[in-house]
Formats: C-alpha cells, structure tokens, sequence
C-alpha cells in the first residue's frame, strides 16, 4: 500500500465531511428562512383576526339597531359601521365574504371568511385552513430534513469504515516492513535494505 493511497482517501474522506458540513448549513439557512416566514405569516394571521373582531363589532351593533340581517361588509360600510372595508393582508384584492346573512351575533364567525384563511374559530383562536396549511407544511419539512440527515450520516458512516479499513491495511503493511526475518528493517521510502 502506497503513500498516495492513503492520502488520496483521507482527501477524500475531508471533501465528504465538508460537503456534509455545508448540506447542514444549507438546512440550517432554510430552516431559519422558514421560521422567518412562519412569522410573517403568523403576523397576518393576527391581522386577519383584528379585522374579523373589528367586522363582528360592528355586525353586532348593527344588529343592535337594525331588524334587518347583515348580509356583506359593504353593507357595513355604507351605513357607517365601518369605516373602510377591512382585507386580509394576503389577500388585498378579496373582502371577506359573508357566506349567508348574519342575523343573530352568535352566528358571526360560521358566517363569515376569509379569502386566504378560511373560517375563524374563536374557540381555538386559529383559522381551519391555516392549521391545514401549517400541519401539512411542517410534516413535509420534517420528513424531509430526516432524509437528508439520514443520508449525510450514512456518507459519514460509510468514509469512516473505509478510513478504519484504509488504516488498518497500512498499519498491517508498516509492521510487516519493519519486521524482516534476518534482522534487516527496509526504508519506509521503498529504497533498497538497511543493515
């Protein structure tokens, strides 16, 4: 067994251990992206809510004051309930859509949604399609985040024993050079014999 030999796989050995190092880096960077628009996301959630309490506060007291049910937000508007029509922040061009007419306050929120995040349950304080959303989100990351570390462990595994294979050969090699029958021990440098 050669010198270059086992240089050429202790170099090969180092570039799968920084490839390694960098695939993690890369999940790290994406998982720290994602947080960032989880909280984005999170933060209109918030906003969506703010709306929809503003909207109910004004169903309510035009319920208070009229006999008539609330059937959209224009409505709400035009009598002066609401001063400008409340949207979604990831849904600009879309209101929220009254799905049938509001007549009693209890039935606000199985009334009402929201283009982007679905209906509103005040219970959970969540919208149903962004638990959805987020549950489905979070289990393709996590499956995929145990793929690819599953697979850089492998690579690691698999130079390790090659490395461990690699040494013992050389160690093997080495003892046999150094102990020759007649007392001679050879050069490590491959020259001839020295007495």
């Amino acid at each position: 067994m050669n010198r270059n030999g086992v240089i050429f796989k202790l170099c090969d050995a180092a570039v799968v251990c920084i490839v390694s190092f960098c695939v993690l880096c890369l999940m790290a960077t994406d998982l720290y992206a994602s947080y960032n628009r989880n909280v984005s996301a999170y933060a209109a959630g918030k906003s969506c809510r703010a709306n929809l309490k503003t909207i109910e506060g004004a169903v309510e007291l035009y319920l208070m004051e009229n006999t008539s049910a609330v059937s959209s937000v224009e409505v709400l508007v035009e009598k002066g309930y609401l001063k400008a029509e409340p949207k979604c922040p990831l849904a600009s061009s879309k209101s929220y859509v009254f799905e049938k007419p509001v007549s009693k306050a209890a039935d606000f929120f199985s009334s009402i949604k929201c283009p982007t995040h679905g209906h509103y349950s005040s219970a959970d304080d969540s919208f149903d399609d962004e638990l959805k959303y987020f549950r489905s989100l979070m289990s393709v990351r996590r499956n995929f985040m145990f793929f690819v570390a599953t697979a850089i462990l492998f690579l690691l595994l698999w130079q390790y024993v090659i490395l461990r294979k690699k040494n013992a050969q050389c160690e093997h090699v080495l003892a046999r050079r150094t102990k020759k029958p007649d007392g001679e021990a050879e050069n490590l440098s491959g020259g001839a014999p020295v007495k």
